[in-house]
């Protein structure tokens, strides 16, 4: 099913399978975690690979380890999935596993749940064989959304940035955005993009900070697209609270 938003009724979605078999890099990732010790871990993936869960939770048994399912409260979202922008599964298993699994193909996925909890988080790529520990890329997400936030601090002029996209476009929330940039003395104005383009933001003037509120991804994995700082609508209240207890799950928050 589609994500956040309420499709009409003649819209069909069909789920999209990946050929390549994870067999092999379950077996790798297996053999990763029992070497690090670890005896719980939360297996996920995406819809392309989701057909193979039940597979990947099997190789992972064989090798003594306990595997841990969840999904999300949404409707549409099945048990072990997890989307760029839905990583509730996660969350909810945070407490019950030492480290995450998650089968999918580069990192955007695993870097998703990395923002959101507290564990170990190893992406397992099929495409690749290679799994990889992200704490490193989870560090140096924190590190640029710190530095945003930092350079927002002392903000007089923003642009609040929305979409027009499906799931995307809320006016509560861009209201929203605005009524706390305005309790601050910030001026603002707001732009809504069909796709975002930084000549375009550009062209649109000079601010001191961009308010994602578009999808939170864009802030996390694509911020060279905005011209100044970009923070996203979660994170709005640490220019006032300050930046000494940010929690990096903020970033995903809308």
């Amino acid at each position: 099913g589609p994500v956040r938003f309420r499709p009409p009724g003649n819209l069909l979605f069909i789920e999209g399978r990946a050929g390549v078999s994870i067999h092999g890099v379950v077996e790798i990732a297996a053999e990763k975690l029992v070497e690090k010790g670890v005896e719980n871990v939360a297996l996920l993936t995406t819809i392309q690979h989701l057909h193979e869960l039940k597979h990947a939770k099997s190789l992972l048994s064989e090798h003594g380890i306990n595997v841990f399912l969840a999904r999300s409260s949404k409707p549409y979202m099945r048990e072990g999935l997890i989307t760029g922008c839905d990583v509730e599964a996660a969350k909810a298993l945070e407490s019950k596993v030492e480290a995450f699994l998650v089968v999918s193909g580069g990192v955007f996925h695993a870097l998703g749940v990395g923002l959101i909890t507290r564990k170990t988080v190893f992406a397992a790529d099929p495409y690749t064989n290679r799994v990889l520990d992200i704490e490193r890329n989870v560090r140096r997400v924190i590190a640029v959304r710190l530095n945003h936030l930092a350079d927002a601090l002392d903000a007089r002029e923003a642009l609040i940035v929305a979409s027009t996209k499906p799931g995307q476009f809320s006016a509560t929330r861009i209201r929203r955005v605005k009524a706390f940039l305005s309790s601050r003395g910030i001026n603002c104005k707001v732009a809504v993009f069909g796709d975002l383009d930084r000549g375009v933001l550009e062209d649109l003037g000079s601010f001191d900070v961009y308010v994602n509120a578009a999808c939170p991804r864009l802030a996390v994995d694509d911020y060279h697209i905005f011209p100044g700082p970009v923070i996203n609508p979660g994170e709005l209240r640490y220019l006032d609270e300050g930046l000494e207890n940010y929690d990096p799950a903020s970033a995903l928050q809308w």
